[in-house]
């Protein structure tokens, strides 16, 4: 057989897609490719998949030409070709429907995948080739969803699972934390296209599986009694973090039609740092499709920027018209392209410091209560800084050499209690040097440790019992708290001490400090003596600044809390310094 030509692409006419179809799936994969105006199109199915870094060393026939794909997708379409139900179905692929080599083409068609895959007929998860007892997986999965669905959407796992799974030692446990782990999952386009997708199908190897199926088991492990999750912590690995976020997409894709707006887009790029994109780019294109119409307008597509040129233009657009600030408060992160100010989240790693601090409700330091929260910050577009209206009220004295985070490998052997003690040590020292004018010493000090709240949407209400509950929880370090944190909701528990060391754990990148106004608080793991701490109007938290005295300018180090400062209601008149536009740079 000779040599195919490699596959040429003509220019797409505008208003036209590309569509696949495979013709032959065995013995070799023959397929064609054809235009169809956007208005007329068959229906078709969308592929959502890993990209991974493979080379394209498979050839798929197309016609007289050949076209060359990675091994995973080669696999992909060879067993979509294989099934019957989609026997005949034209398919959109990005890699292959999306000329790649074409900038231009690329970024009009990038703008347009929201379309694609809300027009689809069904969309198919592929998560690669079966291996490690992913078809067994995949049939517990289907199964066990079978018995929720006859019995209750509500029953724990524990209730509803077949007794041979319930052993410890059963193959079909490491089997389904593998699957929650394969690649795509770890994908920051997924997040689109599942929220916009009319339907779901999960296609592992040869073997189907719902969508729903692998959200209803995730639902249900996440909500069982934390025994389940204590006996089985060691496998889950990532895999928590990966069903918790399965829900949430749930969510948000049962949501859709109250996300297009610029808040929820904001949200969006909270919950989508960490996530793996080929091009670190897409952690902004990749999610146009969930922006407003008007975001999406003010957004050019342009991949030959720079990071730090695509995220700072996007990033000033956002931070015009959110009136809360929400941006500031993700400026912190594991990694940090240096050519970023220092306010320009880098959303292509993982937030090292919750931004949880934005959306708890009990945090008011930059609004009134009934106040219209409304951004005034001045952006320049020949400028990397910002101008931000606010006021100081205090300054960082001492800072706790370490947070919980730093003594992870401690606290995960059986030192896990001295380890906890010697942080506890560090931060009473810190307590003992502020003025006894502070009032109750104990009571601010407890609520500090946990940043003011049990979780992201309660606030904590002291009472006589917390100094208790405290010295209980600092002895019951538990598996589940230590490895996967603020995963599972305060639902899981109702036992104050594990609550509230939940809490504190939740709060394990923050380090503890004192300021010169006698104050005691949480912030960045940067922080240091000399900062200042701030309030941004129509911000929800404090922010720290670091300023340098030769020009008067400020570094972002990130959100902070100090106890007795988090409502502007509230804040005592003295702590308030005049008002000023913070130059941060």
């Amino acid at each position: 057989m000779s040599q195919r030509a490699p596959l040429k692409y003509n220019a797409l006419p505008p208003g036209y897609t590309r569509l696949l179809r495979v013709l032959s799936p065995a013995p070799s994969l023959r397929c064609e490719i054809q235009e169809y105006a956007t208005d007329d199109l068959p229906e078709y199915l969308a592929l959502s998949y890993a990209w991974g870094t493979g080379q394209a060393t498979e050839s798929v026939s197309c016609g007289e030409q050949a076209l060359q794909v990675t091994p995973n997708l080669y696999a992909a379409l060879h067993e979509i070709g294989m099934k019957e139900e989609f026997a005949n179905q034209c398919i959109w692929i990005d890699a292959i429907c999306i000329d790649q080599s074409n900038g231009d083409e690329k970024a009009v068609e990038v703008k347009r995948m929201e379309v694609v895959f809300a027009q689809a007929q069904r969309v198919v998860i592929w998560l690669g080739p079966a291996a490690e007892d992913s078809d067994l997986a995949m049939y517990e999965l289907e199964e066990l969803r079978n018995i929720r669905s006859a019995t209750s959407k509500n029953v724990k796992i524990e209730k509803n699972t077949r007794a041979e799974l319930r052993l410890a030692n059963h193959p079909v446990w490491p089997a389904i934390f593998k699957l929650y782990n394969r690649p795509w999952f770890h994908r920051l386009w997924v997040v689109q296209e599942i929220i916009l997708a009319k339907d779901l199908t999960v296609l592992c190897g040869g073997r189907l599986l719902s969508w729903a199926a692998m959200v209803s088991f995730a639902t249900a492990l996440m909500s069982a009694n934390s025994q389940v999750l204590v006996h089985h912590i060691q496998k889950l690995g990532r895999a928590a973090e990966i069903m918790t976020s399965c829900i949430t997409l749930e969510n948000l894709r049962h949501n859709r039609s109250s996300w297009f707006n610029l808040e929820s887009f904001v949200y969006t790029l909270v919950v989508t740092r960490g996530r793996e994109a080929t091009n670190p780019l897409d952690h902004i294109y990749g999610l146009l499709g969930l922006a407003s119409e008007n975001l999406r307008k003010l957004i050019t597509v342009d991949y030959t920027l720079t990071v730090a040129e695509c995220y700072t233009r996007v990033c000033k657009i956002i931070i015009q018209l959110e009136p809360a600030l929400w941006l500031l408060t993700m400026s912190s992160s594991e990694h940090r392209d240096p050519e970023l100010p220092s306010w320009c989240p880098d959303l292509s790693s993982r937030s090292n410091e919750t931004t949880a601090y934005a959306f708890y409700a009990g945090f008011k330091a930059g609004f009134l209560h009934q106040a219209v929260r409304r951004s005034r910050v001045e952006v320049f577009d020949d400028d990397r800084a910002i101008r931000v209206p606010g006021f100081r009220v205090d300054m960082v004295k001492n800072v706790a050499q370490m947070c919980l985070e730093d003594m992870a490998h401690e606290l995960e052997t059986s030192r896990s209690g001295l380890a906890s003690q010697r942080w506890e040590l560090e931060c009473l020292r810190l307590v003992q040097e502020v003025s006894p004018a502070l009032g109750d010493i104990s009571e601010a000090y407890y609520r500090a440790l946990i940043a003011g709240h049990f979780d992201p949407n309660t606030p904590v209400h002291l009472n006589k019992s917390l100094e208790q509950e405290y010295f209980n929880s600092r002895q019951s370090w538990s598996d589940v708290d230590r490895l996967v944190g603020s995963v599972f909701s305060s639902s899981a528990t109702t036992d104050p001490p594990a609550r509230y060391t939940r809490a504190i754990w939740t709060q394990r990148r923050y380090k503890f400090f004192n300021t010169e106004g006698g104050r005691l608080g949480l912030g960045p793991g940067s922080i240091r003596s000399g900062d200042v701490v701030c309030v941004f109007y129509s911000a929800a938290p404090l922010f720290t600044l670091r300023f340098d005295p030769l020009n008067g300018k400020a570094t972002l180090i990130g959100c902070t809390y100090i106890d007795g400062l988090m409502d502007l209601d509230t804040m005592p008149e003295e702590v308030r310094g005049a008002d000023e536009m913070f130059c941060i740079i």
